[in-house]
């Protein structure tokens, strides 16, 4: 559907993965380049979110994820990112 969602794991005694968590993400609409306070936050509605140095970034239109940051602030259009904790986990662009 298009959600990206936040997921935690953990092994059982059987060594066997188990799901512990799943949750939404919150979606921060149309972020702006002007929104980014260099690489490790940006701001959106009055609120400062921290940004990993390997945030996921993901093209919507041709549907791969990127290779870096700056290479999905620099493809233009508009900007959706993913916030789980107050951090941001995935950057989207589309053109």
């Amino acid at each position: 559907t298009g959600t990206f969602v936040a997921v935690s794991v953990k092994t059982n005694s059987q060594g066997n993965l188990m799901f512990t968590s799943f949750d939404t993400m919150s979606k921060l609409s149309k972020v702006s380049s002007g929104a980014w306070i260099g690489k490790t936050a940006v701001n959106y509605g009055g609120r400062t979110y921290e940004v990993p140095s390997d945030v996921q970034c993901y093209n919507a239109d041709t549907g791969k994820w990127m290779d870096d940051l700056d290479a999905a602030k620099n493809y233009g259009g508009t900007m959706n990112l993913y916030a789980y904790g107050g951090v941001i986990r995935i950057v989207e662009v589309k053109g």
